[in-house]
């Protein structure tokens, strides 16, 4: 004999009829719904702002950085004693404002990639990409900014020597982000 479902009443003649069969499955797949419905996520059209805007800024940032890298501070080397301090000035003027909102952007859409549930990004994809950026602020704050602030009195070579180091570290490890972004973009 069947057992009847809790709090029901046993079905007439013991029997369960197709039609409550096909009731409770409607009441079962709507409980299911209701207790136990996905995590809500942000709707897809901004998990993919949010990619996009990751990856252009990540991009972006990685194309400076290799300008500077390739153009900028090999020309640092040709420029005398006498004119380095108008081509410092003038490199620092240029670059920050061109530079700075492109770090920013990245760092809060890597952010917004690293909360879970938020975006397509698996955690574990956005994990090493914010790795890597950690690198490339503790290079930039950490040692870029000072060998620039002495290089701002004059002209040093160990502290040239400094900047042109800790750039290539910023650099690989921004073309690491943009590889990885990349393959994030492509496997979502």
């Amino acid at each position: 004999m069947k057992r009847a479902a809790p709090n029901a009443a046993p079905p007439a003649g013991g029997r369960i009829t197709s039609s409550e069969l096909r009731a409770c499955s409607r009441q079962a797949a709507a409980r299911a719904l209701i207790f136990h419905a996905p995590t809500p996520r942000l709707i897809p059209s901004c998990h993919l702002m949010v990619l996009t805007f990751h990856a252009l800024f990540t991009f972006l940032t990685t194309g400076v950085v290799l300008c500077v890298a390739v153009v900028h501070y090999p020309l640092f080397a040709k420029v005398g004693q006498q004119a380095w301090g108008a081509y410092h000035v003038a490199h620092m003027r240029t670059i920050g404002p061109l530079i700075a909102p492109l770090m920013l952007g990245e760092i809060i859409t890597a952010v917004l990639l690293l909360t879970p549930g938020a975006t397509g990004a698996v955690p574990w994809q956005a994990w090493p990409g914010a790795g890597l950026l950690a690198v490339c602020w503790i290079a930039t704050f950490a040692f870029a900014v000072p060998a620039h602030n002495r290089l701002a009195t004059g002209l040093d070579p160990a502290a040239f020597q400094s900047l042109l180091r800790w750039n290539w570290v910023r650099a690989i490890a921004w073309c690491a982000r943009s590889a990885l972004v990349a393959w994030i973009m492509l496997t979502r």
